[in-house]
């Protein structure tokens, strides 16, 4: 019984009210916030893009692809793994990506991660994300990643709002355009950005330049996609 109740006490400690989304619509129309912490979110305008493909409408240059600002709308059952060994369970989550947030519910109420520093990962739908430190812009800042190869070096993906364009009225909704950029993180250093070519991911990978180059000489393999990365940085780590 005491253990039960100290798992519920680090429960509710982990958790606050979420933010509605009509506050954050309203954030975003005031530019106060930016995406996930890491890319600057605008209203009518582009952002710099940050990976993904480009969209042209009129005089706007949208990047990245239009998509759903939650990650597991549904929300999918899940399971909170806390760096103190315990878990969360019977819960359904979801990622507000313009947020970088991630949300509980219990079929009542929508709770958001309080303390995310506090978890180890967090798994839904076959999913898994921690929350990692990352340089952007020459500054190291906190944020969710999914886990694509774990291991020693780890391949992340983050998910970014680069664009809003804010609907007319209640039957045109707004759109949200979604980025997709990949990170590398070895050991305790925060994550750095990797691209989908061979001269970014050589200078990331390049404690192990020459097997690399002869791994992709006698496989044929390039690195122009998501997979590519993903099947490169799994052949490095099995060089660790």
């Amino acid at each position: 019984m005491k253990t039960k109740f100290n798992l519920f006490i680090a429960a509710m400690l982990l958790l606050l009210p979420a933010v509605s989304f009509s506050q954050i619509k309203d954030k975003q129309q005031n530019k106060e916030t930016s995406a996930g912490t890491s890319f600057p979110v605008s209203v009518g305008e582009a952002s710099p893009p940050v990976g993904g493909s480009s969209l042209t409408t009129g005089d706007a240059l949208l990047t990245g692809t239009e998509g759903n600002l939650y990650f597991g709308e549904s929300w999918p059952e899940g399971i909170i793994s806390l760096r103190d060994g315990s878990l969360i369970t019977g819960r359904g989550f979801r990622y507000d990506i313009y947020a970088d947030q991630m949300q509980m519910t219990d079929g009542l109420d929508t709770l958001a991660l309080a303390k995310p520093e506090e978890i180890h990962s967090l798994t839904f739908d076959g999913h898994t994300f921690v929350y990692q430190p990352f340089e952007c812009s020459g500054l190291v800042k906190h944020g969710f990643f999914e886990v694509l190869v774990a291991g020693k070096t780890e391949l992340l993906l983050k998910r970014s709002v680069t664009f809003h364009m804010k609907g007319d009225n209640e039957n045109n909704a707004d759109k949200y355009y979604i980025s997709d950029c990949y990170f590398l993180k070895k050991g305790d250093n925060p994550a750095i950005k990797v691209m989908c070519n061979r001269k970014s991911a050589m200078e990331a990978l390049c404690e192990h330049r020459d097997e690399i180059e002869a791994y992709m000489k006698s496989t044929g393999r390039k690195v122009k996609t998501p997979g590519d990365l993903k099947a490169l940085v799994e052949y490095y780590n099995s060089l660790e």
